[in-house]
């Protein structure tokens, strides 16, 4: 292959490497204000960066500077291994796929954006998956700021409530009844997601 090729291939990666490092903040950004329309175009341009097929090209095809940091410092094993591969997660499968990065699914449940969730479920977001800062899941975060219809959602995707968050959601209903009984009793919701009081 001629230099203009390995220039091409260079500047192909390079693309690639910031449109991935980019995609999960705008994902963010359109979950957060229930833009549906943008956050399926971003989806979609993440689905095509994540489904291009990856090319063994000799290593000296590459500038040293589009390689994996591991592998130009010099590392062996399974880090050079993965260093012309687009995406954390490709080269850590422990690590958190782009799409979860910064935790869409999360803000989208707390706020009540049901279309929002749906298209992140889809898309391949975990109903698991607990929150950085609070530690909750994102059937928690629904039930907590009282949106039933994304509570629902989540739990026919087969969310539900660990036993942390089903004594927490306890508590919280007990401590509502006993501070004011006049006040609408939120434990519907909390039994929505599978929680039960005695």
């Amino acid at each position: 292959r001629s230099v203009r090729a390995a220039a091409w291939d260079s500047s192909e990666h390079e693309v690639s490497a910031a449109a991935m490092a980019v995609l999960p903040w705008l994902i963010y950004e359109a979950a957060s204000k229930n833009d549906v329309a943008l956050l399926q175009w971003h989806i979609y341009a993440l689905a095509q960066l994540e489904t291009v097929p990856t090319i063994s090209i000799d290593e000296e095809h590459f500038h040293p500077s589009t390689l994996h940091p591991a592998a130009s410092g010099g590392a062996s094993g399974e880090a050079a291994a993965t260093s012309h591969i687009v995406g954390e997660s490709v080269a850590n499968p422990e690590a958190t796929t782009p799409i979860e990065k910064l935790q869409p699914l999360h803000v989208a449940s707390a706020k009540g954006f049901t279309g929002v969730v749906e298209l992140l479920l889809q898309a391949g977001c975990s109903v698991h998956a607990r929150e950085t800062t609070s530690g909750h899941s994102p059937l928690f975060l629904a039930c907590q700021h009282g949106h039933a219809a994304t509570a629902k959602l989540l739990r026919d995707a087969g969310a539900h409530l660990k036993e942390d968050e089903l004594a927490l959601a306890r508590f919280t209903v007990s401590q509502q009844r006993q501070r004011d009984p006049s006040t609408p009793d939120t434990a519907a919701i909390w039994q929505l997601a599978g929680v039960t009081f005695a």
